[in-house]
């Protein structure tokens, strides 16, 4: 059936029966689709109770008036969410960015200059690589240049105002996140959760609540064990108050995440450092199995080699059968002497394979990895 049949038989049936909860029930209020980035989508299924949870969002520091917030996420993403509910439950105001692939996302922080930063890893990358850029491009000028490049990268590039930060959704580095404390001049926090389980840590500490307990199971396919030292290591499994109560209508995947006694398998691998403090340390499910029989974790290699001072996004992977990974990758424009940007994109270009074509700032190494 075409379009406009199909609208104009739905015009003519009588209007669906709102539906009524019965006393006592939490009926399903909000589908959350997982990025599939490891499958087909998965909808995270959110009762009223767990949505009217959402509203107070990830709290962090303290809250000194109404926030002014610039939304990049998706709404489906639990932080984008979290960034929206946040500023309006405060009685704030949050503005959408002009374009969803963030080409402008650095004119509207400066246009809408917020008082809040809701940033993931790869915007905290795009703040350093304009800072590295900014450092070439002053060069030579008289006194400290860094300290100066710092202060308008805070002043006018992100509007002057920002009293909060806060970064999540994927590790960050150490050495990323202290630039971006010094860019800021404040404390960056940094948490971590899921659209499954909620938030989870803030700076490495468990909160409580929403968390109710946490354990640690063995992954010996990666060499991570409880019994390690000098901090015991292993899969996070989680019960917490935000917890959903399963995928829609996939009955089979809802099993697989939970654990014989109900714990979430959050297929993260943490240290448990201290007590209630947890630190992320690789990804169970991103992982490739060599020829040789050798697991290599591919994310942990892709933060190594971002972090490198010659190279910027990475990818890993590798073949069937095969006993080493590819990486591609795009190196660091900033690290050539900056005269132009057409002299950068030359050079970039210069350095792209032939075999893939289009592909404009691409390079592809081979590696073995070894223990």
């Amino acid at each position: 059936m075409t379009e406009p049949p199909l609208i104009e038989r739905g015009a003519g049936l009588p209007p669906a029966p709102l539906s009524t909860a019965d006393a006592g029930d939490d009926p399903l209020a909000l589908l959350s689709y997982t990025s599939g980035s490891t499958g087909t989508p998965k909808g995270a299924m959110y009762t009223q109770r767990l949505v009217g949870t959402a509203w107070y969002g990830f709290s962090h520091g303290s809250a000194d008036g109404p926030p002014i917030s610039i939304l990049y996420m998706p709404q489906s993403h639990l932080a984008g969410r979290y960034a929206l509910m946040g500023s309006l439950v405060r009685g704030g105001v949050g503005y959408f960015t002009a374009r969803s692939d963030l080409s402008t996302l650095f004119e509207d922080i400066a246009l809408i200059r917020p008082t809040e930063l809701t940033m993931v890893p790869r915007l905290c990358d795009m703040l350093f690589q304009q800072y590295q850029s900014e450092l070439g491009r002053r060069a030579g000028e008289p006194g400290d240049v860094e300290t100066a490049v710092r202060t308008d990268l805070r002043e006018n590039f992100l509007g002057g105002r920002v009293a909060k930060a806060f970064c999540g959704t994927a590790p960050l580095s150490a050495e990323v996140a202290a630039f971006v404390e010094s860019c800021l001049n404040l404390h960056l926090y940094t948490g971590y959760g899921s659209t499954e389980a909620g938030g989870v840590l803030l700076d490495t500490v468990v909160q409580r609540p929403p968390v109710i307990d946490y354990k640690l199971a063995d992954v010996p396919e990666l060499g991570y064990f409880r019994t390690d030292l000098p901090h015991p290591r292993g899969e996070l499994l989680l019960r917490t108050e935000r917890m959903i109560p399963g995928y829609y209508k996939r009955p089979e995947v809802t099993a697989e995440i939970f654990d014989e006694d109900g714990y979430y398998r959050t297929g993260d691998v943490m240290a448990e450092a201290g007590p209630d403090r947890l630190v992320y340390v690789d990804r169970t499910k991103d992982t490739l199995k060599l020829s040789q029989g050798e697991f290599v974790a591919v994310s942990r290699l892709e933060t190594v080699f971002t972090g490198s001072p010659s190279s910027g996004r990475s990818t890993c992977t590798a073949t069937a059968n095969a006993p080493t990974c590819w990486r591609w990758w795009c190196p660091r424009p900033t690290r050539w002497p900056v005269a132009t940007s057409r002299t950068r994109s030359s050079r970039c270009s210069a350095r792209r394979s032939s075999r893939w074509p289009g592909r404009q700032s691409s390079t592809r190494t081979r590696f073995h990895v070894t223990s």
